[in-house]
């Protein structure tokens, strides 16, 4: 289990926080995999960040796919108190000069 505090997520990881867990008795898939890992994760006390950025990319990709329910799961879990970092202009100047 990692040592970190904060974890913050890109886009790929985050896609899987809707994931619905791996049925008993069945080989779990890469996307069920990384969703154990997050939820492994917040279980040892580490805090996962969504950066708006990542957020935008992931729902993005659910709204083209047309997958509403997982797009409700997605958000509840995005929203979650101390979860999401909301993206500020002085964010994306810093990263412009960055």
């Amino acid at each position: 289990m990692p040592s970190y505090r904060y974890i913050v997520l890109d886009t790929y990881p985050l896609s899987n926080a809707a994931v619905t867990p791996a049925r008993p008795g069945t080989t779990p898939s890469s996307s069920e995999q990384c969703h154990q890992w997050m939820l492994d994760c917040e279980a040892a006390g580490c805090t996962i960040l969504i950066p708006a950025i990542t957020y935008y990319e992931a729902v993005r990709e659910m709204y083209q796919r047309q997958v509403t329910a997982k797009i409700a799961r997605f958000q509840a879990y995005c929203f979650e108190p101390t979860r999401f970092v909301p993206l500020t202009v002085d964010h994306l100047t810093e990263a412009a000069k960055l």
